[in-house]
Parts: C-alpha cells; structure tokens; sequence
C-alpha cells in the first residue's frame, strides 16, 4: 500500500501512516552549567527536575509527506480518537 500511495491518492484514497509517542518529558536543568575554564570543558550537572510528561500522536500522509501532529496530556483512546476526528479526518475531506 506504502508503494503505490501516490497512484491511491489520484483515485482519492489516502494512505496515512499514524503513530504515538509517550512520554515525552520536558526537563530543566536544575543548575545553571558552570563555564568553561582553562583546560576544562563547559560542566554541565546531570540533574534536571521534571516538567510533566506529553504524548504525542502523529500522522504521515504517505503520498506526499505531510506530517500532522497534536499533543495531549495523557494516553488515551478518546485522545487519539480526537486527533483522528480534529487532526487527520479534517484534512482529508
């Protein structure tokens, strides 16, 4: 079906790959890196506190390499089902 996208796509059926990543975290540092010094390199703490997590569902039109995607704050069925019905089926009608 990947293969033969485009020629779908000139008989009106489009092809959409879709797809999700969880959790995805968005970290501060909990220091401020301390400078570079002679013979030394920039040090950076490996500490960070958390910010909360995303997920992220997402969407490629396979034809013509549109992306789509939308972020909700948990995993759920009725998210994805609302990037379905927000995000991919808007664009292809």
């Amino acid at each position: 079906m990947y293969q033969e996208a485009k020629a779908l796509l000139k008989q009106g059926i489009w092809v959409v790959c879709g797809d999700e990543k969880t959790s995805i975290q968005a970290r501060q540092l909990a220091e401020t890196p301390r400078p570079a010094q002679t013979g030394q390199s920039l040090l950076v703490s490996p500490r960070y506190q958390r910010q909360g997590a995303l997920q992220l569902f997402a969407g490629l039109s396979v034809a013509d390499g549109y992306k789509y995607g939308q972020t909700f704050l948990r995993k759920r069925f009725v998210d994805f089902q609302a990037f379905l019905l927000e995000t991919i089926i808007p664009e292809a009608l």
